[in-house]
């Protein structure tokens, strides 16, 4: 009786422990279970490959653009090869900001240089001597170049004469601080035959010193070329009678005749070419007039407008070549 009971029992709570579970158990039953990849949204692939590319990339690529771009470009190392016969003068350095104290003595050493230079290879006589400063194209620093180097000779005690001989598209006016638009100068002195060019050139020149400036002039409409004339021969003789040098201040050669011309009445000629600037077929063209006027004194030099070099700016500083003479900026 005891066992039936305790069976009884036993099987209540059974099926009472069934119901409890039963009631628990969630009525969503899954009919077709699918998996799913969960996906990220955020752009910060693309951004890093992004900065990837403009920080190596873009960089890269300029450096290796730029590089190709001056390998159409001349330096020091290819015109000492190419002009091999032509004397190597020296380096000018320059730039569109006003120079330093040092930078001004770093220059003047340079020219010291091309000045050294140019007396080694350069005839010597008792009468002034001719220097005429060219380029092929513009903007290389022909302008720049002749009016430092005639600042260069007159602090030196020189009596040096600039002339402004690029009548087409005169610059030299645009180195001096003091108003010289429209100023008379070389082509009024040369039309005027009325007049005593003596007296002419003490009017129109300016005087700085040991050094004094003419102006290409006003006149642009002369019937014959200004350098093919007698007046001018003899202006030129008139002048080497009163300085030791007459520096003159030429248009480019590649596309002014008159350049051309000045060439017969220069005793010494330097060309012009600009670092990482000019182009490397232009050296051809001046082996190219060399050979055809047959022009045995020639040099060049080569003006250079990249970042100076801090070894040689310490140097000019530590040797004290602070002689404070004024230069020019920008090139012409």
């Amino acid at each position: 009786m005891l066992l039936n009971n305790l069976y009884a029992y036993l099987s209540q709570k059974i099926e009472e422990a069934l119901i409890s579970v039963s009631s628990v158990e969630s009525n969503i039953k899954v009919i077709n279970e699918v998996d799913y990849i969960l996906t990220s949204k955020t752009d910060k692939p693309k951004i890093f490959a992004a900065f990837l590319f403009a920080g190596l990339v873009l960089p890269l690529g300029f450096c290796v653009g730029l590089c190709f771009l001056r390998s159409f470009k001349i330096d020091t190392e290819y015109l000492k090869q190419e002009l091999a016969n032509i004397n190597f003068l020296g380096i000018v350095k320059f730039s569109g900001k006003k120079e330093s104290k040092d930078s001004k003595a770093v220059q003047y050493e340079l020219f010291k240089r091309i000045y050294h230079n140019i007396n080694m290879v350069i005839p010597k006589s008792s009468k002034g001597m001719s220097i005429m400063i060219t380029s092929c194209i513009k903007n290389e620093g022909k302008t720049f170049t002749a009016f430092n180097l005639a600042t260069f000779l007159a602090s030196k005690g020189k009596k040096v004469v600039l002339i402004g001989t690029d009548l087409g598209n005169p610059d030299l006016s645009k180195l001096f601080d003091q108003n010289t638009k429209n100023c008379k100068g070389l082509t009024n002195i040369i039309d005027d035959t009325t007049t005593k060019f003596e007296a002419l050139f003490e009017e129109y020149k300016i005087s700085n010193k040991h050094l004094d400036t003419l102006f290409a002039g006003t006149k642009t409409n002369t019937k014959t070329s200004v350098f093919k004339t007698k007046r001018f021969d003899d202006f030129i003789s008139f002048l080497k009678e009163k300085y030791d040098y007459i520096i003159f201040d030429s248009a480019p050669i590649l596309f002014m005749v008159e350049s051309l011309e000045l060439l017969e009445k220069s005793d010494y000629v330097v060309h012009v070419f600009r670092k990482n600037f000019s182009s490397k077929k232009l050296v051809n063209y001046v082996l190219d007039y060399k050979e055809k006027y047959n022009k045995k004194n020639i040099g060049y030099v080569i003006t250079d407008d990249t970042k100076p070099d801090k070894f040689i700016d310490k140097y000019g500083y530590a040797y004290g070549y602070g002689y404070g003479y004024g230069y020019g900026y920008g090139a012409r």
